[in-house]
């Protein structure tokens, strides 16, 4: 008798690599969703043990035309979550006069601040914004002071090094928010 399981006779299916950031709250063994790319089909994915909320990790999500819901296979080490729900309503910049306080509203300073409606905040839109909070904007030498150093430490808030800075990136604890609190009550 020949004893062969189905799935091996399954021709093998390509993945896509996809690099994904533990979310706030989840840690080694929990189970939490993440889309495709392309498709955004939805699968599960077990955090690998050892990973912390906001590490990043790899995660292999089948790449078919029509890949069956399935939990993905978890491979390589650590990388960042895959998306930050506010905790505070949208603001809207007009409807309030000047930038709101970071110290009170982490949300409302970014969402003011992404000036493309992105999702997210390039160099230029933190550079801006700092010249703004810090009240350099007739000043040359600080703001080209502010943008040295939004680049010199751009990587300890660039979590997962795509060149913006995300919502997650910039709330979490010891984010970019924190350090700018840190820097405005000086």
């Amino acid at each position: 008798r020949l004893c062969v399981s189905i799935e091996s006779l399954q021709p093998p299916m390509s993945t896509v690599s996809v690099r994904v950031l533990c979310p706030p709250g989840c840690t080694g063994g929990s189970l939490i969703s993440v889309a495709h790319p392309r498709t955004q089909q939805m699968f599960q994915v077990t955090v690998p043990n050892g990973v912390m909320p906001g590490m990043p990790f790899e995660v292999h999500i089948p790449d078919g035309p029509s890949a069956p819901p399935q939990q993905a296979p978890v491979i390589g080490t650590p990388a960042p979550p895959p998306g930050y729900t506010p905790s505070a309503p949208p603001y809207h910049s007009a409807y309030h006069a000047g930038p709101p306080d970071i110290s009170q509203n982490k949300e409302a300073w970014f969402q003011h601040y992404d000036r493309d409606r992105s999702g997210t905040l390039d160099r230029q839109e933190i550079a801006n914004a700092l010249i703004e909070t810090f009240g350099a904007t007739h000043d040359g030498s600080r703001q080209s002071a502010i943008r040295q150093a939004v680049d010199a430490c751009w990587t300890l808030f660039d979590i997962d090094m795509n060149g913006t800075i995300s919502m997650y990136e910039f709330a979490r604890g010891d984010g970019l928010a924190d350090m700018i609190i840190a820097n405005v009550q000086r």
